[in-house]
Order: structure tokens, then sequence, then C-alpha cells
């Protein structure tokens, strides 16, 4: 049996910023924050790999009753401990395709 999360009000701008981005297409990397201590600790201790992925459902601030979106996620990084050229490729990538993160 898989793992799976739920996100609960997920800002749909994130979402839209992550769906229209130019250039990229739907299956390219995108990210997301959790906030959750316990999301958190759950990724760290059972990190998902592209063949062992977890199913993400997320509803929207503005429909917290209804799964709005749906993706599988392949990879989950600490940001606290990212490499210097990570952290510079992540920023990068933010900047370019989904700068509202990076203001929160």
């Amino acid at each position: 049996m898989g793992t799976a999360l739920f996100f609960n009000g997920v800002y749909e701008d994130v979402f839209a910023c992550i769906l229209n981005r130019k250039g990229m297409k739907g299956t390219e990397e995108a990210f997301l924050q959790p906030h959750s201590g316990y999301v958190i600790r759950m990724l760290a201790n059972r990190p998902p790999t592209p063949d062992s992925a977890i199913r993400l459902y997320a509803s929207t601030t503005q429909h917290l009753s209804l799964v709005s979106y749906t993706a599988e996620i392949i990879r989950w990084e600490d940001k606290r401990k990212l490499s210097t050229s990570r952290r510079k490729e992540v920023g990068q990538y933010l900047e370019m395709y989904q700068a509202e993160e990076l203001s929160l």
C-alpha cells in the first residue's frame, strides 16, 4: 500500500504558478513547502523516490473540502542541508518559475 498526503488550504496562486510555467512541462520539477512538522518528519524518515512516490492530494484555501490537485512527490530535500550549488539552483528556479514562493 502506498503513502499519501493531504495538504489542506494551499493558496490557489501556488498551483496556478506551477501549472502556468513558461517553457516548463507538467512533468518537470516544482516545489511545495510543507508547513506541518509532522509532514516534514515523515518525509525525512521516508524520503520519496521516483520508484516509491508519495501521492499528494491538495485542497485550496477557496475550497477546503475539495481535493483540487493531485501530484506525485518523488523527492524531498531538507532546505537546511542543501549544498551551496543546490541552494543556488533551487533559488534560480524559484525566481524564474515560482517567484511567489520566495515571498512566503
